[in-house]
């Protein structure tokens, strides 16, 4: 009796122990600089490797029913996006392939010839080559390391919130005024408005 005791307090020990480290070895995230609906903006991905890749280190496929672009591109011109393994910079003249399409609105990476061991840590910063979606809301982003046939490797998913692009007006000053008079108008989502029309 006390045998079976110790073992199922080691099971639970090692169980938790494994759920710890998991939780961060699965940690992913993508984040926005603008998260205004339709913005061509600067995205960050995050990850960790849990299994070896050579191959594709990235693989990304943006819900474009919802209105995600991504400026066609093959190759992405290196001034428009980083690339980091354990937070050191990667040679960018290294990677075999970097491409942007937007017949299936999705980015891939492949680092040829190179093993990317379990564990590693990845950072991309993708600047001027993702449009956000047009439909505000919550929308999930799906990617993942993968061999170069395609087959994934790890898979990762993370929930960005894009917002509306309406203007919104939270003061206008004065409030009244005469023919003529400067009015200064506050709030968001202002770009490309040119005129401002009073009844």
């Amino acid at each position: 009796m006390k045998n079976k005791f110790i073992y199922s307090t080691v099971k639970l020990i090692l169980a938790f122990f494994f759920y710890l480290t998991s939780q961060y070895t699965f940690s992913q995230t993508v984040s926005i600089d603008n998260s205004t609906a339709g913005a061509l903006t600067t995205y960050t991905f995050e990850y960790t490797t849990t299994q070896a890749c050579n191959g594709n280190i990235l693989l990304v496929a943006f819900p474009d029913f919802v209105g995600f672009l991504t400026v066609p591109n093959s190759p992405i011109p290196v001034a428009d996006y980083d690339f980091y393994i354990n937070n050191q910079p990667v040679d960018k003249a290294s990677l075999s392939m970097t491409s942007a399409w937007n017949n299936w609105t999705g980015i891939q990476i492949q680092y040829a010839g190179v093993t990317v061991p379990a564990g590693s840590n990845i950072k991309f910063v993708f600047r001027n080559i993702i449009q956000n979606a047009t439909t505000p809301g919550t929308h999930s982003i799906n990617f993942k390391t993968a061999d170069f046939r395609g087959r994934a490797i790890d898979q990762y998913y993370a929930n960005v919130v894009i917002t509306s692009n309406m203007p919104s007006i939270t003061t206008i000053s004065p409030a009244q005024g005469q023919t003529g008079s400067t009015v200064t108008l506050t709030g968001t989502n202002f770009i490309g408005a040119t005129a401002v029309k009073f009844n």
